[in-house]
């Protein structure tokens, strides 16, 4: 087991002041591909050998993100086996193997040496994200800034799309993202009625009202029901059609089941003579 683990918990040895405190900063400008010269200048002076796998890796992930084989090789090659960023070398190797040579067998090789949480980075390192999704981590961020009138424009404009998306699935993933949107604001501290009126004029009122029911299950049962028997009143929808009305008056069903047992104070019941239900037992 290596003795420091993790970049941060290795600079909680240092003091405060230590210029050493820098490479978090190259840290986390590298990781998120961005440019912080004054960082990067700063960690090339430092020589504590504690240091360098992290220094190592800090470069290496550098060069990955700027495309550059040859400094993401080098880099790579000065991780320190021993060390905790060593688990990492057969990541960067890997996507060289793609980069470089094409070399299939040479990727399979890297990852099959390597835990399962690096080849899982890997996979996730080498995926497009969808630009729907980069869309939607900036509306969440909008709202963790306390601006969630930009979080409404965003989020309506990932539904519109997701409905319009060639794929059959499209209005249900629409209709999952406005019930995850609605619970989003709830968890959040902020009234969902505007945004809900934004999500009828998208989703039209039979999807909307039955993304509003779906985001109440377990939250309002009651309000839940009433809002899914809007949604079949409302006629069909894209989500809400014929095929799906009966599965929706099901849950209508059950959730009134469910209102009315929370609703019923609870009772001592003597335990009856005879079965209540004497036609499951024959006669008796």
């Amino acid at each position: 087991m290596y003795q420091y683990a993790d970049l941060y918990t290795l600079l909680e040895s240092c003091p405060r002041n230590s210029p050493y405190w820098s490479l978090a900063d190259a840290f986390d400008a590298a990781t998120n591909g961005m440019e912080n010269p004054e960082s990067f200048s700063r960690m090339e002076t430092l020589e504590d050998p504690r240091f360098r796998a992290w220094r190592a890796l800090i470069r290496a992930i550098k060069a990955l993100y700027a495309g550059d084989l040859p400094a993401c090789r080098a880099a790579t090659e000065a991780i320190a086996e021993d060390q905790a960023p060593g688990v990492l070398k057969p990541l960067f190797r890997a996507w060289m193997y793609r980069h470089d040579s094409k070399n299939r067998n040479g990727i399979f090789e890297e990852l099959s040496r390597s835990c399962d949480a690096v080849a899982e980075l890997y996979r996730r390192l080498i995926l497009e994200p969808h630009p729907l999704s980069l869309i939607a981590e900036q509306a969440e961020e909008a709202l963790r800034h306390d601006l969630p009138e930009q979080f409404s424009t965003m989020a309506v404009r990932i539904m519109r799309k997701l409905r319009e998306e060639r794929r059959c699935d499209g209005p249900l993933l629409a209709l999952r993202y406005a019930r995850y949107c609605l619970k989003l604001l709830n968890q959040s501290g902020y009234g969902d009625s505007g945004f809900f009126s934004a999500i009828i004029s998208t989703l039209g009122e039979a999807d909307g009202f039955c993304a509003l029911g779906f985001a109440l299950i377990g939250k309002d049962n009651q309000a839940a029901a009433a809002a899914l028997e809007k949604a079949l009143q409302a006629g069909d929808g894209l989500f809400v059609d014929g095929d799906m009305r009966d599965l929706i008056a099901e849950v209508i069903s059950l959730l009134g089941s469910s209102s009315r047992r929370e609703r019923s104070p609870a009772k001592t019941r003597k335990r009856p003579s005879l079965p209540a239900q004497p036609e499951l037992f024959g006669d008796i």
